[in-house]
């Protein structure tokens, strides 16, 4: 099984928020910067940004990320049709469906989610936070496949569980994935709760990076101190050689003299 491609669906009018929920700013840059930061973390490599109303804007922030767009022309009909855009964008390969109304989702989720699609390659996944299901959801090649040939009146609910995939709900300790920003007080009861949990993450990550460090450094000392004691007994050894080879050639000589003074 390839990685699988990871789409954002942006492509929402965004009305009830009045403005585009992509370019909403959360700790110095915006929710699509971080969740586009957040997936090349957990190790997915083909990002793809599904446009609707808002593109050129979102666009330009897109290709400063040096990420790709997909432009659905067919937005304004619903949802699920940004959903089947990134589903024939990902076809024949797994998709993680990731809409930008839940931006705070961690790292750490992210790659449970990448690894659990890796052991149950024919699973749609699914992350549950305590009784309540979430977002984002990782589709089975076989459910892609199936999205790509919907209508535009489908919903995903009714792939989640069909015929072509079964449905593994993944227990996460991270609320992000039930959040749904829709409004200015869902954006602010985002950066008030997300904010800690983001700094948490971001400490843990650190200490990761720093025990990873120390023992990289501990590594390399070892190595050093293994090549230094090696040249030690290299030297030694050479020391050594030369002293019996000097130690043979005066026997020899003393041999060779004490030969001539008998004949």
């Amino acid at each position: 099984m390839n990685s699988p491609c990871a789409a954002i669906t942006a492509a929402g009018a965004s009305s009830r928020m009045g403005q585009p929920k992509a370019l909403l700013q959360w700790q110095g840059r915006s929710l699509l910067a971080t969740m586009v930061r957040s997936l090349r973390a957990a190790g997915f490599d083909e990002i793809v940004i599904i446009l609707g109303a808002h593109a050129e804007a979102i666009a330009r922030e897109a290709q400063r990320l040096d990420v790709s767009t997909l432009f659905n022309e067919r937005h304004a009909s619903g949802r699920f049709s940004s959903v089947r855009a990134a589903a024939l964008r990902a076809c024949p390969e797994s998709l993680l469906l990731w809409p930008v109304d839940c931006p705070g989702v961690s790292v750490s989720t992210l790659r449970a989610l990448r690894r659990e699609a890796l052991v149950q390659p024919g699973a749609n996944i699914i992350p549950r936070y305590e009784t309540r299901g979430g977002h984002p959801v990782l589709l089975s090649a076989p459910t892609v496949e199936a999205l790509s040939r919907g209508g535009d009146d489908d919903n995903l609910r009714s792939y989640l569980r069909g015929e072509t995939s079964s449905r593994v709900d993944l227990a996460v300790d991270d609320p992000a994935v039930c959040d749904n920003l829709n409004t200015p007080e869902d954006y602010r009861r985002f950066l008030s709760l997300r904010g800690a949990q983001a700094q948490q993450e971001a400490e843990s990550l650190r200490s990761v990076q720093a025990q990873e460090g120390a023992e990289s450094l501990r590594s390399v000392q070892a190595q050093e101190e293994a090549r230094s004691l090696r040249s030690v007994q290299a030297q030694q050894e050479a020391e050594s050689l030369r002293s019996v080879q000097a130690q043979e050639g005066a026997e020899r000589l003393g041999s060779v003299r004490v030969q001539k003074g008998a004949e």
